[in-house]
């Protein structure tokens, strides 16, 4: 709206008021307008989400074609009225205002999803999403179980979503027994129709243009030239995976094959994952090769200063104390979603835009009285606990629960 504002007054100071061309412009912007208001307006109703895709790229379109309609318009009353009335400076400044504010709509408030190829999620449902979410975090959990349990003393870090995106290609075509397994570790539903459609859904959603952050996931199948895969399944990976159909010669050919995956994967990592594959993992019993990229950017909404920054005590899950860079974020006006649960502390740090955030898990192994009559006084049962404690009881239910008792406090902030 604040935009809106400025456009009408930038307009009456280049333009004579009352004249038929203020009158003129100041409606075809308005048109032009209308579109952006309207999607704005989408964000906050409940549409259901099969509809709001369509919509979405519907109005987007209604957008360019309001803009081609603009440039029409200008073109004639420049002819007719405009030529008579203006010189060629304030026309050039009206564009340059209405350039700049297309521009902004398209790029800062990430609205060039109409360029962004799409999935086909025609028959996704929220509940169908809802499940899709909750077997990638059940599986995220009971593979972070798995992998510590072996590396206690180790920072771990994975992307659970890339693993089961890419697994879900896998399962695309298996049968039986392989079938089942696979199923079994990743918690896909069995439903096709429901489970490509909600993938394809969260694709869509992952790579929307969001314009305050960057978040775009590549998929793609590399397939052993001339061996006979299905068209069916090639067709179902291009379709709901958005996955890019290659075909190499691993056999005869292993080096150019792993060059251009290794390109791929650059390119859909901008650059910062170069050489993931080698010629040497290839043989003569290759068939196929999947590959899943993931590229995230962003800032803290709440950004930490660096100058804040010091050097202070790190415990490990030993006991064992290390000295770490922690950063500190404290600010009596703001507000971050926080509670205590299960002698756990639960914290969500948002990134610029509002729609993705980091959810911090910290074991309370420490209380003094004053902590602990503050947080009877809340309502919070005081607890201690550990890591090992809080890999225990973490599970997808509980997470869950967590996130359901987040409410907005200030907090003081220390992180490594």
């Amino acid at each position: 709206m604040l935009i809106t504002v400025a456009l009408f007054f930038l307009t009456y100071m280049f333009l004579s008021p009352g004249t038929l061309v203020t009158k003129v412009l100041i409606t075809i912007l308005m048109i032009l307008i209308l579109p952006f208001q309207l999607v704005f307006l989408l964000d906050s109703l409940p549409i259901p989400v099969y509809l709001f895709s369509f919509i979405t790229r519907l109005l987007l379109f209604a957008t360019i074609l309001w803009i081609y309609i603009l440039a029409c318009l200008l073109l004639y009353l420049k002819t007719e009225v405009i030529s008579t009335k203006w010189n060629r400076k304030k026309l050039a400044v009206l564009i340059s205002i209405i350039i700049c504010f297309v521009a902004y709509g398209f790029l800062n408030l990430g609205r060039l999803d109409v360029f962004v190829p799409t999935a086909d999620d025609s028959g996704a449902t929220v509940e169908g999403v809802r499940e899709i979410v909750k077997a990638n975090n059940q599986f995220a959990i009971e593979l972070y179980s798995e992998i510590s349990s072996n590396n206690s003393d180790r920072n771990i870090f994975f992307s659970p979503w890339s693993i089961s995106n890419i697994m879900a290609m896998v399962y695309e075509g298996a049968r039986g027994e392989t079938a089942e397994e696979i199923q079994g570790v990743f918690h896909f539903p069995s439903d096709n129709s429901l489970r490509r459609s909600s993938y394809a859904k969260m694709l869509n959603i992952l790579n929307k243009a969001h314009g305050k952050y960057t978040l775009k996931i590549a998929n793609a199948i590399w397939l052993q030239k001339e061996y006979p895969f299905l068209g069916e399944y090639k067709d179902i990976i291009k379709r709901y995976y958005l996955g890019e159909v290659e075909n190499l010669d691993f056999v005869n050919a292993p080096r150019d094959a792993s060059s251009k995956i290794n390109d791929w994967v650059s390119k859909n990592t901008n650059h910062k994952i170069r050489n993931i594959v080698s010629p040497g993992m290839f043989n003569e019993y290759t068939r196929i090769a999947l590959t899943s990229a993931i590229y995230f950017k962003a800032r803290w909404k709440h950004e930490f200063d660096k100058s804040d920054t010091k050097q202070e005590d790190f415990t490990l899950p030993s006991g064992l104390k290390v000295r770490v860079p922690m950063m500190r974020l404290k600010d009596e006006d703001l507000f971050f979603n926080y509670t205590e649960s299960d002698g756990v502390q639960i914290l969500e740090l948002p990134y610029k835009g509002d729609k993705i955030s980091m959810l911090v898990l910290l074991p309370r192994t420490e209380m003094d009285e004053d902590l602990f009559r503050m947080l009877e006084m809340r309502g919070i049962e005081p607890q201690l606990s550990d890591l090992p404690q809080l890999e225990s009881i973490l599970s997808e239910e509980k997470l869950q629960e967590w996130r359901n008792k987040l409410r907005s406090e200030r907090v003081s902030i220390h992180m490594p």
